[in-house]
């Protein structure tokens, strides 16, 4: 049996000014297993700039745009040329499609509500032309109640759910869920000239990513910059700014420029700018000696190298995202609250840097141990696909 085409529903939008790190690491992992299972010209990425990122990853693409439902209704009034286009779209390569393939991220969740919901009216078209879908690298929650039974409905008659947690995702609903580390700890890391020259520089290197979140303050993200300004001399480390999602120059640069002032002149602040491929943010990590990070896929990406690392939360989101990342390998979670850092920060830090050995030990069990669970919404995707009688290419 021939395939059709495989859609690939992934949160990105390629190399432009809003390319998100995490979402890109775990989508171009996700494009590079299919294609080699299914062959790259049979796959179809949905997403919400599908021009930018048709031409980074080399496939076609078409548009999903993230809209509330009153947005959405909003919108058929408004711009009803834009949504019968979206809608033709949809439809025509859902009618012609094998498979539903979500690639992994945090997004169904109701922090984010113009992208879940955009996902569930997506959900809904696709289960009315019986396609089956396989959700890759997930985390689930946290939920309102007027989204709760929609996700019931959608993940419930879903082939196969797979988390990136073990514990926080599995009770968000009541439906069956396969834990497996994350797809981006198998993304490889390329230094371009600007990591290159950064490693380089600081044989030392201690990383920092932060976000803007609900709840986190401009005071409170300067009163632990102080305290990590100051630690770093201490240990006679370079610091690097490492953003992941900057539209706009906002977001994580706007952030960047504020904190920049804090740190001395003879120990002054590198900023990662602009935003590379994630492969060489990656290749950065892997050469830094501490990582402090607010972003989940900058601890994804120093766990998995066995660099020490701390995360900062926020609320539950963050804290159970971040928490996620450590029980991936293993570990206790070193996690502290954005107001309880500055006071704390110093002690954890020691604390890690003297357990270098264990994430070490970690990083290297799990990466050569998890890639078959890891592979496993891959296999499910196959055979969903594939004919029982037809060879089907050997997947790890």
């Amino acid at each position: 049996m021939d395939t059709n085409c495989i859609l690939i529903l992934a949160d990105v939008s390629g190399m432009g000014q809003n390319y998100h790190v995490g979402d890109e690491a775990m989508a171009e992992v996700a494009i590079a297993r299919l294609a080699e299972t299914f062959g790259r010209d049979k796959l179809v990425l949905v997403c919400a700039s599908p021009v930018s990122a048709a031409e980074t990853y080399g496939i076609k693409a078409i548009p999903l745009y993230s809209r509330t439902r009153k947005q959405r209704r909003k919108a058929l009034v408004t711009q009803p040329h834009s949504v019968a286009i979206e809608l033709a779209k949809i439809i025509y390569y859902l009618k012609k499609s094998d498979l539903v393939f979500v690639s992994g991220g945090g997004n169904h969740t109701s922090v984010w509500p113009h992208v879940l919901e955009s996902r569930l009216f997506f959900y809904k078209l696709a289960q009315r032309f019986n396609k089956p879908i396989v959700f890759a690298s997930q985390t689930l929650g946290p939920f309102l109640e007027e989204h709760r039974g929609h996700c019931q409905q959608a993940f419930g008659s879903a082939a196969w759910v797979g988390v990136r947690d073990r514990d926080y995702s599995a009770i968000q609903l009541d439906v069956p869920v396969h834990f497996a580390v994350d797809d981006a700890v198998f993304l490889p890391g390329e230094h371009n000239a600007q990591t290159k020259a950064i490693s380089v520089k600081h044989p030392n290197l201690f990383g920092l990513s932060l976000r803007g979140f609900r709840g986190a303050t401009d005071q409170q993200r300067e009163s632990f910059c102080i305290s990590f300004a100051n630690i770093a001399r201490k240990y006679s480390a370079g610091t690097v700014f490492i953003p992941h999602h900057a539209p706009g120059r906002m977001g994580d640069l706007d952030i960047a420029q504020k904190i920049l002032p804090l740190w001395p002149d003879n120990f002054p602040l590198e900023v990662l700018d602009p935003i590379p491929y994630a492969t060489a943010v990656r290749a950065l990590t892997e050469n830094c000696s501490l990582v402090v990070t607010m972003r989940y896929h900058q601890l994804v990406f120093a766990l998995s190298a066995g660099v020490p690392a701390i995360g900062i939360c926020v609320e539950e989101y963050t804290r159970a995202k971040l928490n996620g990342a450590f029980e991936q390998f293993g570990l206790a979670p070193r996690l502290l609250s954005l107001e309880e850092a500055p006071q704390q920060i110093e002690a954890l830090i020691g604390e890690v840097l003297r357990s270098k050995d264990s994430f070490v030990e970690a990083a290297t069990n799990t990466v050569k141990n998890s890639l078959c669970q890891n592979m496993a919404p891959y296999r499910r995707a196959a055979e969903l696909v594939f004919s029982p009688r037809q060879k089907v290419k050997a997947l790890v």
